[in-house]
């Protein structure tokens, strides 16, 4: 095992432990790029090494890393995001990303939380445990128990089909839709724009003042 991050990443206990108590027990030392043991741990899903990392060694459960990431912006469960919080982790803490482009196309510009990245990555059950603490934000993606019956896509066309092959019919049925409607909206400002010349052109006198 060549360093403390790929051993957190590979949730080997005893090697973290060994990296530890060699380098005088600093759970929170980074790589280059900020990285923690804890951020390993969150982002591959490993409960114990978590718990461990800060109840025992003290690791900092809001330590970022070069993008201003926290542990909680990489939890990919909910099981994790829950156990991060459980230990004080900041469900709204804001990184230094950017923008974000969501399912349905949709961007965001600024600082993220949590959320908004779990939301970004189709984290689904992560996006819904922080709503707990973020009850104005808005999903850019499905969540498990959304209504899609709106999207033109029949059963039969998604048997036997792969999770990504199906994300991608979704997609091109959400596109669809998205043209759709900027189609009927060109054709408002036509018929907006027809009444206005309509009425500019009448030729029709104003009434007389008394």
């Amino acid at each position: 095992m060549s360093n403390i991050w790929i051993a957190a990443g590979e949730g080997n206990v005893a090697a973290v432990e060994e990296f530890l108590r060699a380098d005088g027990a600093d759970a929170n030392q980074k790589d280059q790029n900020g990285y923690t043991a804890l951020h390993a741990a969150a982002s591959y899903s490993h409960v114990d090494l978590i718990r461990l990392l800060i109840s025992t060694y003290k690791a900092d459960p809001n330590i970022v890393d070069a993008d201003g990431d926290a542990p909680l912006h990489v939890a990919e469960t909910r099981e994790v995001a829950e156990l991060l919080v459980e230990l004080g982790a900041d469900p709204v803490l804001k990184n230094q990303e950017g923008l974000r482009v969501g399912f349905y196309g949709w961007g965001r510009t600024g600082e993220e939380r949590p959320i908004d990245t779990a939301d970004a990555e189709e984290h689904a059950e992560v996006v819904a445990y922080l709503q707990t603490f973020t009850p104005d934000f808005v999903p850019t993606q499905p969540q498990p128990d959304e209504d899609l019956s709106y999207l033109d896509v029949d059963a039969g066309e998604t048997a036997g089909l792969s999770a990504e092959d199906i994300a991608e019919l979704i997609r091109g049925e959400v596109d669809r839709l998205a043209g759709n409607a900027m189609v009927a909206a060109s054709g408002l400002e036509e018929v907006r724009a027809e009444s206005d010349a309509s009425a500019g052109g009448s030729g029709s006198e104003p009434a007389p003042e008394r």
